[in-house]
């Protein structure tokens, strides 16, 4: 059979086939499949001749076929069956081979756990599993994303509509399935988090700090009444930072303490500011994951420009020694601050931070806002916007 090889690697070369051979449905023995040739991906071809690659770790849908070798498509309305692919191997005359790892539709899981509610699982939700299976070439359809949502993370990517994810693990041995998280994650009440749920009482709240993150339904914290109380804004002229704005972004998702906060951070660019400020918030409108990742990502370059901005700045003296100058970074310029963090991947101009080219990864930012919140007052102002909750937990804003 042709063999299409692609870029050499050079811990092993792997062979990318493009299998011809007659479709077969005789599944090797565990002795067979040991002995059979490695492969990094191949090739199939629909009936158009429109080729998809398929290669290891990728997931993908797979279609039934019956004992001829015909693919079984899926009725209108049936979930897609996934796997996700760990091994690929070939026989001699080119009958290509893959081992998966199955994902269960949580209607699946029911069949094995009766009391499972599905009502709390999103339509494109999995349940990841190492039930091992396998199965001939011909049965993988197409290749798709599938994002694991981590709960507690608090660099969660965005799950869009359209994307398959998981955040249990099901045990089919055990039939059991666990979440992997290092804290409890659910709310007050005790229930599970439901992603599809439109209804803005079940929008769920989620609090950054390290020893904490855990989400919190709006219903929940308002019955509680798990409010904060706000100082006012100081008596004077100038404005000042909003003090809603000012307590969410004490609560950091890198530190257990309150985040010490200037009354008056220097030159910040207000939408970033804003952004900063918004609550984290996940479910219904607000998609799977939220904004969760994207307003983190705000505050700790928010954190990092405090400490540049307000660092004393270096003068020449007359004698040509640089000392400290007794004025602080206030009258810096966003456009001279360089926002650098190896940990979190940061290097960008504080003032370029919302550009595509050469900002701080803030693309589409306006999605993650929730409230539109003034964000310098003063004390004539009255109001200063919305209402804070308080994490029950650990009593920061959230």
């Amino acid at each position: 059979m042709p063999v299409r090889r692609r870029g050499r690697g050079r811990a092993r070369q792997w062979t990318h086939h493009k299998s011809k051979a007659a479709p077969s449905t005789v599944v090797p023995t565990e002795d067979e499949w040991e002995q059979l040739d490695q492969q990094g991906s191949f090739i199939v071809a629909d009936k158009n001749g429109r080729e998809s690659i398929f290669s290891l770790q990728d997931n993908a849908t797979v279609f039934r076929s019956d004992s001829r070798g015909n693919l079984i498509y899926p009725s209108p309305g049936e979930p897609e069956w996934i796997a996700k692919i760990k091994s690929i191997r070939s026989r001699q005359n080119g009958q290509i081979w893959v081992r998966v790892y199955w994902y269960y539709s949580p209607k699946d899981v029911q069949e094995y756990i009766p009391s499972l509610d599905t009502s709390h699982y999103a339509k494109n939700e999995r349940l990841y599993s190492h039930h091992a299976e396998l199965i001939p070439y011909f049965q993988l359809h197409r290749v798709v994303s599938m994002v694991h949502f981590l709960p507690d993370d608090p660099d969660q990517v965005p799950i869009h509509s359209h994307q398959f994810f998981y955040r249990h693990f099901f045990d089919i041995k055990s039939q059991e399935f666990s979440i992997r998280s290092a804290y409890s994650t659910e709310c007050l009440c005790k229930q599970p988090y439901n992603p599809t749920d439109t209804d803005p009482a079940y929008e769920m709240h989620w609090c950054p700090r390290p020893n904490c993150r855990r989400a919190y339904h709006d219903a929940c914290l308002r019955n509680g009444e798990h409010y904060m109380a706000l100082d006012p804004p100081p008596r004077w002229r100038s404005k000042v930072l909003n003090p809603i704005i000012h307590r969410r972004l004490a609560s950091s998702a890198d530190t257990e303490d309150n985040v010490i906060i200037p009354c008056r951070p220097s030159r910040i660019p207000t939408d970033l500011l804003r952004l900063a400020a918004q609550p984290i918030v996940r479910g219904g409108p607000r998609g799977v994951a939220g904004n969760v990742a994207m307003v983190v990502r705000a505050r700790r370059v928010v954190l990092l420009a405090i400490q540049e901005l307000d660092r004393p700045k270096q003068i020449d003296s007359d004698d040509g020694d640089s000392t400290d100058s007794e004025q602080s970074g206030s009258e810096s310029d966003p456009s001279d601050i360089r926002i650098r963090s190896a940990k979190h991947g940061f290097d960008f101009q504080l003032d370029r931070w919302d550009e595509e080219e050469g900002g701080g990864g803030f693309a589409g930012w306006e999605s993650a806002i929730v409230e539109g919140l003034d964000v310098w007052v003063s004390a004539k102002c009255g109001a200063v916007g919305e209402e804070v909750f308080v994490c029950p937990e650990c009593a920061g804003a959230i």
